[in-house]
């Protein structure tokens, strides 16, 4: 399959690890260690010690923490741990500190916390927003799951009138949680806006599929969708549907009657 001989492949492989491993340069406590290993069929796991006491007071836990890094300046987990604890206080610089070290030890670790969302969080706290993006859109790149990160983006990006990272991002969100009325709006809407009619018609057809609370204004911006991308013959249905709920809507009726003249004029 490879055209390669297997022990030459297990070879290759294992180098890559080994340089894998080199580049990243983590400290990992023996504890933390141990507790991701599988036992073997007849083993019994037995839990690790914490390797804080659960009972302590957060500036105890803060204190071992701090020690821990002192012992091991590399020590992703700890970093991480004291800059969460410390992030309570958003004017704190010291967790700001803390957790761009974990952020740069581990750049690509994809995990929920993660460092990156709570320095994002810290930044707009801070009214920081050009900060934040850059956290965010660096998240994006390594968790494809990152659903709140595209979604905040998107906005962010809408309003800097930045429509086309705005979709990127919306389209992002959408791929993750796809029963989302709201993702689906604003997506049609930047992509009506773009006069991308074929983009907004999905999210608009989405939306008369989600959003039961409105589905008068659904259907009518689904209309109008059809309208502008020349399919004169689907605005005229989608605006019946508006008009079967809310028949004196002037917006509805107004996209009837345009459809219904752009269909004699295509005749």
């Amino acid at each position: 399959m490879f055209h390669v001989p297997l022990a030459a492949f297990e070879n290759g492989f294992s180098e890559w690890i080994e340089n894998r491993v080199r580049r990243i340069d983590v400290y990992v406590q023996q504890t933390a260690a141990a507790a991701q290993r599988v036992p073997h069929a007849n083993e019994t796991r037995i839990p690790p010690p914490p390797s804080l006491p659960e009972s302590s007071t957060p500036e105890a836990v803060a204190q071992a923490l701090r020690k821990r890094i002192a012992a091991q300046p590399r020590d992703f987990e700890a970093h991480f741990q004291l800059g969460l604890i410390l992030s309570k206080n958003t004017e704190d610089n010291e967790a700001i500190k803390h957790l761009k070290i974990a952020r740069d030890l581990l750049p690509e670790y994809a995990g929920d916390p993660n460092p990156r969302q709570v320095l994002a969080d810290l930044y707009l706290a801070r009214g920081d927003e050009t900060a934040m993006l850059q956290e965010l859109e660096a998240l994006a790149r390594y968790q494809q799951h990152a659903f709140e990160a595209c979604y905040t983006l998107a906005k962010a990006y809408l309003r800097r009138e930045n429509v086309t990272k705005a979709i990127y991002y919306l389209e992002r969100a959408v791929a993750v949680d796809p029963y989302r009325p709201d993702v689906h709006r604003l997506l049609a809407t930047a992509a009506y806006e773009m006069a991308d009619y074929e983009k907004a018609i999905r999210g608009y057809q989405a939306l008369t599929a989600l959003d039961v609370t409105d589905p008068v204004r659904a259907h009518t911006d689904l209309a109008q969708a059809y309208l502008a991308g020349g399919r004169p013959m689907e605005a005229k249905r989608a605006a019946l549907l508006a008009l079967e709920t809310a028949p004196t809507f002037k917006l509805a009726q107004t996209i009837l009657l345009d459809s219904l003249a752009a269909e004699n004029i295509a005749r």
